[in-house]
């Protein structure tokens, strides 16, 4: 059924974390995305969405139908290939993507890092993750994506990740507003007045980033 029954991990939730932390998440979410790049066909075959390339276009384009009619982030929905072309370009290659990579998903015990809640996990782009993680809505941290920059560069010769950065941030946002448009489609009607203000403010700041 794609569905498990966890047991309860221990230790405190990483919100509040430094840039240290942030880094050694960055690290190992890097080696884990390393690992995956040969798998990304298994993994969709297995249930992963499928965000690679044109696809994430396709699938913000389709979820955000509705929600930006009146709205100025239309015409970034309208061009949204364009934007996913020129990340295409950085020279990244697709793996397995968190889709949800801040510090509160991630519990430490003090002997571990364990990451939390995968439901918007995909195939994709390894940006949207560092995006997140580093801070995405006005408070970057400049240490965090130069650390995960370097990681990638290592990784990749010949890849661009300062410039995926600054491509993906207003994506990234139009992204999660599609993650949160897709999200109250699912959730019980009691639930939706709490997240019903997730899409237009998103979209907000898709706008101001572009």
């Amino acid at each position: 059924q794609g569905r498990q029954l966890l047991g309860h991990v221990a230790g405190t939730d990483l919100y509040a974390a430094d840039d240290a932390t942030r880094i050694e998440i960055a690290r190992r979410a890097h080696a884990i995305q390393l690992a995956s790049l040969a798998d990304a066909d298994a993994l969709v075959a297995a249930g992963v969405p499928d965000r690679r390339g044109a696809l994430l276009g396709d699938w913000i384009r389709r979820t955000l139908s509705g929600h930006v009619d009146s709205h100025p982030a239309s015409a970034l929905v309208d061009r949204v290939d364009v934007l996913v072309e020129a990340l295409e370009s950085c020279g990244f290659p697709a793996t397995l993507v968190h889709g949800d990579e801040h510090g509160g998903n991630v519990v430490d015990d003090g002997q571990r890092l364990v990451v939390l809640d995968w439901g918007d996990s995909f195939v994709g782009h390894p940006v949207f993750d560092i995006v997140t993680l580093a801070g995405g809505r006005g408070d970057e941290r400049p240490d965090v994506l130069a650390a995960w920059c370097a990681l990638w560069r290592s990784s990749v010769p010949g890849c661009d990740p300062e410039r995926a950065v600054e491509l993906a941030r207003p994506l990234a946002a139009l992204r999660s507003a599609a993650v949160y448009a897709d999200f109250l489609e699912r959730i019980e009607a009691s639930e939706a007045p709490y997240h019903r203000a997730d899409v237009p403010d998103l979209l907000d700041l898709a706008v101001s980033l572009a």
